[in-house]
């Protein structure tokens, strides 16, 4: 009889052990409504009938990345909107020609002062960058931006413009005309390589730091028309500064957890080394060139940047930026500053700044 109780209770056991190994129906209270299965591939156990991970991270990355999963490429194209700051140039004033000041007083002004002031202007701006892991990415890009602007002035007797412009020690100097115009250029091109290093990086936030090369053009042109009864005189202006040096910056990315809406800021440092070249002509219909004269120099020039918007993560991936951005260029020459140089003959200690502002546009493509 004891040994009939012993084998039943040992079949009791083992009906239970096989039922544990092989995932019965578990009871109501488990809570689940399907059986418990080993996904292959996954350390985790899924409910059947559910989708698994889209995919594993296997290389342990961090919270946010899966290198398997995650894009290697980012294709950009922006569109900017940019207006100059500090670029005036004063080429003109209406005066009253009938009255003669005493000498070494100033003539009667009877108007604004007439000048160029460029606006709002569209450039563009292109770039790849390619992953290196969860972390690293290395990257380049290309800016290109070209503003210009046109102003004229007309008067009649006794009014007349006086240039503004035109060398003091020149015969021509105290010429007045009846019209003038001027226009002014301001371009620059930029090329960027750079380094990404991630700092944080998780399913809603990322924060990283860029550093790297920047190369800079800048040119500023003036061309300015003056005429009068007797004759056309031109006054034409050109600087240009290359140079090359470093980038360094900040980026930073929040997503919402309930939407695709994200907002961002940037801020970057450029120092850049690089060559000053001015180049100032005079001339006039009768006697050809008047003054030539240039001016050389080296420089380091500052580039500050910074950039805040918002933007929309679409369903297929690509993303829709726009924002606004400040950018300033610093311990440079100007146009109207270099003008005043050369009418007062020193160009020592000439140093001024620059600054563009406005709108970005941004489509990028992940894969």
């Amino acid at each position: 009889m004891r040994r009939s109780c012993l084998a039943a209770l040992m079949l009791v056991v083992a009906l239970g052990t096989r039922d544990a190994a092989f995932g019965d129906e578990p009871t109501a209270d488990t809570g689940f409504a399907g059986n418990i299965v080993a996904s292959p591939g996954l350390d985790a156990f899924v409910v059947r009938g559910q989708q698994p991970p889209a995919c594993v991270n296997p290389t342990g990355c961090a919270t946010g990345c899966n290198a398997a999963c995650d894009p290697t490429w980012k294709v950009y194209g922006e569109f900017l909107y940019l207006r100059p700051g500090n670029d005036k140039v004063a080429f003109a004033v209406p005066i009253n020609g009938a009255i003669v000041p005493p000498v070494g007083a100033p003539p009667v002004q009877v108007g604004p002062e007439v000048l160029v002031d460029l606006g709002f202007t569209p450039g563009v701006r292109v770039g790849a960058e390619r992953a290196y892991g969860c972390q690293s990415a290395l990257g380049g890009q290309f800016t290109w931006f070209e503003g210009a602007r046109t102003n004229d002035s007309a008067v009649t007797p006794p009014i007349v413009l006086r240039s503004l412009v035109n060398h003091p020690g020149s015969l021509s100097a105290a010429t007045d005309s009846l019209a003038a115009n001027a226009t002014s250029i301001i371009s620059f091109q930029l090329a960027d390589a750079f380094y990404r290093r991630y700092l944080i990086r998780d399913e809603t936030r990322e924060l990283s730091f860029v550093g790297g090369a920047r190369y800079a053009h800048l040119d500023e042109t003036f061309r300015s028309t003056f005429t009068s009864a007797a004759t056309v005189e031109t006054v034409n202006t050109n600087i240009a500064f290359d140079g090359g040096g470093i980038r360094l910056g900040l980026e930073a990315e929040q997503r919402a957890s309930f939407s695709q809406v994200l907002v961002y800021a940037k801020g970057y440092a450029s120092f850049v080394g690089g060559q000053f070249a001015g180049r100032y002509v005079q001339a006039d219909g009768q006697r050809g060139v008047v003054v030539d004269t240039g001016w050389t120099e080296d420089r380091a020039v500052s580039i500050l940047d910074t950039e805040l918007g918002i933007g929309w993560i679409t369903r297929n991936g690509i993303r829709i930026t726009g924002g606004y951005m400040f950018s300033g260029w610093f311990n440079l020459i100007n146009t109207d500053d270099f003008i005043r140089a050369v009418r007062r003959l020193d160009s020592v200690n000439v140093r001024d700044s620059l600054s563009f502002d406005g709108f970005v546009v941004r489509a990028e493509a992940r894969f």
